[in-house]
């Protein structure tokens, strides 16, 4: 058209038909900036109303100024989903309510110099976005514009302009004819050709009626005389009898005649029907998948599966069975959408003979093949036995569907259809996916009942662990502070249990420690009043105490009797003494953890005095006046720069190279020279001093990776640890953003090391932070994983990248099979949520040979090396053969 000689309002009509007729529902504009580049001007918008090209006509351009004004400021494309929400049309949203404008993009027009001519801006009614064969339009149209606008204004060759034009046209994936005044073809693209079964030179100058007879006095000739007469664009859908299809076309009127864009719609129909299907298994796909995050039992997740699958799907009947191995029958566990009558058929068929995963039932097939099983026709269909019996007689459709977990089919779901080929292939492909999103669920139940079980109990007595020791002594001090008594914390220890251990054998030990567990759960009656807390420590509690002198009593009275009572070890009867330390709740603490840590301390008191029974007092604790000595000499380290980092290198197993390190605060004390953490990070944290300190760690840790990329040096990601002041503090996320903002390479070097229980005291607040963090560029990892006790429905949600293995886990991994099977557990489910897992305090090649066969990714510990301070690390890591 340009070669032609035809105007550039003629030619970006054109494309803007183009773009309305492929994308259904659209109106389009051509925009073009003025000769200052401020506003933007009408050239071309058949369907948008007058009133509306009125007010878009001479818009100025800005950073926020809608779709076409935002586009052209930016020089670049801005795609409005949804003018309802986006904050780009907020002032305009009167305007685009009273035009139905719901959808907006807008492509900017550049010359060959990238300088921004004005927009192609294409209009919805409905919120959305393009699809990628839409954008490929679209860049096309937007091109041959730009090539248009430049012709116009610069006198560009017809040829290309020309070649450009056909080129969109002839790749358009719809047909394409121009006729002239008398209906004679002037022009016809290959799509169209192809549609209408001609061969374009054919149709070319021939008249329509003459070539296409019976469509005299049909739908389409009479629009076309109406487009002709009136001069107004119109878009309709016909069905052609003489050639049994359906046709969409678009018919413009031109200098010349008329143009019609026009596609084959008979398939669309046809497909209508088959998208409806498809609409109602994802509806229950998507419900499932939402359900996944939500239930932690089976029966919950099956009986929500059931419903979502009736009243989401649509589906007239869903039930899922559960494979009973002892009997080898299948049992129905859950259902929806099935009548009485038709449930009692159920029950009666499967626990019959029938009922057997070794019967010829499609149930049975289905558990046996590992595959689904589908009837598109059950009333004629001779697999379908006793149907009337358990079957709703609207039932026109069946599938069954393997539940298969490890590899082994553990039940089955069970959908019916009212039509009949209800179950085609791409549909049954997503309810295969369907049924593994609900087995990956039973078998994440699962893990999570067992990780739940090792978090909270200790697996060799049954009691519980220190977690949940400390998680109930919390309950009773809630009850307690509403009373008018006391709570009684008491750490016993076992005299003479090494010895034991180590003469008789590990095995004898553990009998000791199980009976002992036993004796005590007796003697108190409740076993949730006790728990084992160590290797040779067991906890008690006494909810209830009415006066102070009478615990010692109490506790004398409940298990005074140890010291007499016999064990049985090794086919000999031992008797074992103890020491116990009390504390008492509000007297020497106000929550368990301090209970239990000053009941310890009563304890090594008692072990120097010989006491049996020892109360806890605060002369047993160092004086305040020590700690503020300390908070004062931490204050001056601050302000004289005694802080420094040591690194401890993170090594990949597999590999054996330096893959990133660990940066530990060490407070390098003139006086004493440097002093561990744990005898000032407490002070930092309660103090508040941590905040500053942890700032600075943050600041030095990528002052040192960012010289290290300055000297050619293997510059390693560094994890640095985030106190629970600094993850709390409301300028958290910006002070990272800060942090990383000195350079655009140090988000890559930096990783923080959060604890997996100061992430679940606040769940909610740590997501919200942490994906800010994590959009910053910065790596995200949970430190001590295992004993933070974090749901797994939260686990899935969290933005991290590795989980750390704590090193009590890695200690127990070689002492027994249970540690083993914690740490085996943990490294599953985080490969299972694509998660890196680092285990730390790795100290022996035995502990290191079970990690690599755990496929575990990384280790860090004193096997491979201690923290050192950063030249010494340079010079013996980056420096060497092992930075990887």
């Amino acid at each position: 058209m340009i070669a032609t000689g035809a105007s550039l309002g003629e030619t970006l009509a054109a494309l803007v038909g183009v773009i309305e007729a492929d994308i259904a529902g659209t109106r389009a504009s051509v925009l073009l900036l003025d000769e200052e580049g401020r506003r933007l001007r009408h050239i071309v918008a058949p369907a948008l109303p007058e009133a509306l090209r009125r007010l878009i006509d001479g818009f100025e351009i800005g950073p926020a100024a809608a779709s076409c004004g935002t586009a052209a400021y930016r020089g670049e494309s801005v795609i409005v989903e949804d003018t309802e929400t986006d904050p780009l049309w907020s002032p305009y949203r009167e305007v685009a309510r009273a035009h139905e404008l719901r959808a907006c993009w807008s492509t900017p027009i550049f010359d060959r110099n990238r300088a921004v001519l004005g927009t192609f801006a294409i209009y919805l009614r409905v919120p959305g976005r393009p699809a990628q064969r839409h954008l490929h339009t679209i860049k096309m149209a937007t091109h041959t514009a730009a090539i248009a606008i430049t012709r116009d204004r610069e006198i560009r060759t017809l040829r290309d302009s020309e070649r450009s034009i056909r080129g969109i046209l002839e790749g358009m994936m719809i047909g394409f004819v121009a006729l002239d005044h008398d209906w004679r073809f002037t022009y016809v693209n290959a799509k169209a050709a192809e549609i209408l079964g001609r061969e374009a030179a054919s149709l070319v100058g021939r008249k329509y009626l003459e070539v296409f007879p019976e469509a005299e006095g049909s739908p389409f000739e009479l629009a076309y005389r109406k487009v002709m007469a009136e001069r107004v664009t119109m878009h309709t859908e016909y069905y052609f009898p003489p050639w049994d299809r359906w046709f969409e076309q678009r018919v413009d009127p031109t200098l010349d005649g008329f143009s019609i864009f026009f596609q084959d719609t008979t398939e669309r129909r046809l497909q209508l029907q088959k998208i409806e299907h498809l609409a109602r298994v994802y509806a229950v796909l998507s419900g499932i998948n939402a359900l996944m995050v939500r239930e932690c039992d089976r029966e919950s997740l099956f009986r929500e599966a059931c419903r979502i699958a009736v009243e989401q799907g649509g589906f007239r009947m869903a039930w899922i069975g559960i494979v009973d191995p002892n009997v080898i029958k299948i049992v129905p566990v859950a259902s929806a959408g099935i009548e009485a009558q038709h449930l009692a058929g159920l029950k009666e068929l499967f626990s019959s003979d029938m009922g057997t995963v070794l019967s010829n039932t499609m149930v049975a097939q289905a558990i046996k093949e590992k595959k689904a099983i589908v009837s598109n026709d059950v009333q004629n269909d001779p697999k379908i036995l006793l149907l009337k019996k358990y079957t709703d007689p609207g039932v026109r459709s069946l599938a069954v569907l393997p539940l298969i977990v490890a590899d082994e089919t553990i039940g089955v779901l069970t959908l019916y259809a009212s039509q009949i080929e209800f179950f085609e292939e791409e549909g049954l492909k997503l309810l295969t996916e369907l049924a593994g999103d609900i087995s990956f669920a039973i078998d994440h139940i699962a893990k999570q009942a067992q990780l739940d079980y090792l978090a909270y109990y200790d697996v060799l007595t049954g009691l519980a662990n220190r977690s949940l020791f400390l998680e109930r002594v919390a309950q009773y001090l809630r009850s307690a502070a509403s009373g008018s008594y006391k709570v009684a914390v008491a750490l016993i220890d076992l005299e003479r249990f090494k010895n034991i251990n180590d003469s008789l054998g590990r095995a004898a030990g553990d009998a000791l420690l199980k009976q002992v567990a036993e004796w005590l759960t007796c003697s108190l009656g409740d076993a949730n009043l006790t728990a084992r807390v160590g290797a040779d420590h067991f906890a008690v509690v006494i909810p209830v105490v009415e006066k102070e002198g009478s615990v010692v009593a109490l506790l004398h009275k409940q298990i005074e009797s140890l010291l007499n009572h016999p064990l049985q070890l090794s086919d000999g009867v031992f008797r074992i003494a103890f020491k116990c330390g009390i504390a008492l709740y509000p007297d020497d603490g106000t929550d368990a953890e301090a209970l239990l840590r000053n009941s310890e301390t009563a304890l090594r008191k008692a072990k120097v005095t010989g006491d049996r029974y020892l109360l806890y007092t605060k002369a047993m604790t160092a004086s305040v006046a020590d700690k503020l000595t300390l908070e004062n000499q931490l204050r001056r380290a601050i302000e004289n720069e005694e802080f420094v980092l040591h690194y401890q290198p993170k090594i990949n197993i597999g590999s054996g190279k330096l893959v990133s390190a660990e940066a530990l605060i060490r407070w390098n004390d003139p006086l004493t020279g440097l002093v561990p953490p744990g005898c000032f990070i407490p002070v930092l944290e309660e103090t508040g001093l941590i905040y500053e300190v942890g700032r600075w760690a943050l600041h030095k840790a990528i002052e040192d990776y960012l010289r290290w990329r300055a000297t050619n040096l293997p510059a390693v990601r560094i994890a640095v640890n985030v106190s629970p002041l600094q993850l709390r503090h409301r300028d958290f996320v910006n002070e990272i953003g800060q942090v990383i903002g000195i350079n655009t390479h140090a988000a890559a070097g930096l990783e923080l090391e959060i604890t997996e229980s100061l992430i679940m005291e606040d769940v909610m607040h740590s997501i919200v932070s942490l994906k800010a963090i994590r959009a910053m560029g910065v790596s995200i990892a949970i430190d001590d994983f295992g004993t933070g006790f974090s749901s797994l429905s939260y686990l899935s949600r969290l933005p991290v990248d590795t989980l750390k293995i704590d090193r009590s886990f890695v200690l127990d991994m070689t002492l027994s099979q249970e540690g083993l099977a914690l740490v085996s557990t943990i490294i599953t489910l985080a490969h299972a949520l694509k998660l890196k897992v680092v285990a730390e305090g790795v100290e022996t090649e035995e502990q290191l040979r079970l990690l690599r066969i755990l496929n575990c990714n990384e280790m860090q510990g004193f096997l491979f090396s201690k923290p050192l301070p950063s030249d010494s690390f340079e010079t013996r890591f980056l420096a060497s053969p092992l930075a990887g």
